[in-house]
């Protein structure tokens, strides 16, 4: 089920907003919103994702197979790519 609350803007961030709207062709106000958070989501699973991958480089655990390590590359290639979508 969809939220709704409301914000307030100064001018010239609202006139902005209704500019960007425009240029990309957004439906709304809202809809433009709604796709900034969703890059936002995005940006901090990359940020989880990266400490996560850096996190395992510095690891001491023991060597990965190579079938392992294949089984894990489609795997996020996979998911990378879903995510794009």
């Amino acid at each position: 089920m969809a939220k709704t609350f409301h914000i307030s803007l100064p001018e010239n961030i609202d006139s902005f907003v209704a500019n960007r709207v425009k240029e990309r062709n957004f439906k709304s106000k809202g809809s433009y919103i709604q796709d900034l958070i969703r890059q936002d989501q995005l940006r901090t699973e990359k940020v989880k994702l990266t400490n996560m991958l850096l996190e395992g480089l510095a690891s001491q655990h023991s060597v990965m197979s190579e079938d392992k390590w294949q089984k894990l590359k489609n795997t996020t290639v996979r998911e990378i790519t879903k995510n794009k979508a």
